[in-house]
């Protein structure tokens, strides 16, 4: 980035909730929650929820899993979490 590119720049924060563990991709939902699948040699992927274009859980469950370099047919451990993200207000920036 160049100091000319500064002004330019808009920041954003995610925090996630608590992990809970899900029996079921029917507990999930891809709007409400986001998810981190675990595999075998400590393989993971995340996902944030309520991302646009995204609007299945099977979608969710299949970026994640490629996020993480996890093979389509691998069995999972999945964790869904809620979250809140702040950014700066457009116009706003100091």
């Amino acid at each position: 980035m160049r100091a000319d590119e500064l002004a330019q720049l808009r920041v954003t924060v995610t925090i996630l909730g608590a992990l809970e563990r899900v029996e079921s991709p029917a507990q999930l939902d891809a709007q409400r929650y986001g998810v981190i699948v675990a595999a075998a040699g400590g393989r993971r992927g995340l996902l944030l929820p309520a991302i646009p274009g995204i609007d299945s859980v099977g979608e969710q469950l299949s970026i994640a899993r490629e996020k993480g370099g996890i093979g389509p047919d691998e069995p999972i451990e999945i964790r869904r979490f809620t979250a809140r993200t702040f950014g700066e207000v457009p116009g706003k920036g100091g």
